[in-house]
């Protein structure tokens, strides 16, 4: 998953996976796993795209754009 941070791209290798049932919320943790060197300060935003799989396919079911200001 591509992530920016006040807009600059941190890393391809962010992984976030999380099991919500349909209908249900969660509170999960995205964490950055390979860095090389360190993270922007966030102060304005961060940006990636969600990619919602089935459990049981893995098929995509939706890649929505999420912006998360500060």
């Amino acid at each position: 998953m591509p992530l920016s941070i006040d807009g600059t791209m941190v890393d391809e290798l962010v992984f976030f996976s999380e099991t919500v049932a349909g209908s249900k919320n969660s509170n999960g943790v995205m964490t950055i796993q390979s860095y090389d060197g360190d993270l922007p300060t966030k102060e304005d935003n961060i940006e990636f795209v969600l990619s919602i799989l089935n459990e049981e396919t893995f098929e995509s079911i939706s890649d929505p754009d999420v912006n998360v200001e500060f």
